[in-house]
């Protein structure tokens, strides 16, 4: 039986390994942004009681449920240090973030 290769790495000059290898990459930088969102918001919130942080990416937003101990650093006062940290991670990932408070949810 013959061995499985892709034409693009036989027009291209490359292996299938290196063409694997490439592949295994792009895919190991992807989830690199929600670890890079967790671990800012840990740094710049440790001092407020995290419990948990839940993000959930689509296509063009982010949404991130912050679980804290002590919500009125987080939110800050009228809600300016939420704005400012919404605007830090639009720096970062360059979507629109949104967030909500457990107990804003409709049950």
């Amino acid at each position: 039986m013959g061995r499985k290769f892709t034409q693009r790495a036989c027009a291209s000059g490359t292996s299938r390994l290196e063409v694997e290898l490439v592949q295994r990459a792009r895919v190991q930088r992807l989830p690199a942004r929600g670890h890079h969102i967790r671990a800012h918001i840990e740094g710049k919130l440790a001092h407020a009681g995290l419990s948990d942080i839940t993000i959930k990416k689509n296509k063009n937003e982010i949404e991130v449920n912050i679980h804290t101990a002590r919500p009125g650093i987080v939110i800050g006062k009228s809600g300016s240090e939420v704005d400012a940290l919404r605007k830090e991670l639009h720096r970062m990932t360059r979507k629109s973030v949104r967030g909500q408070h457990p107990r804003d949810k409709a049950t």
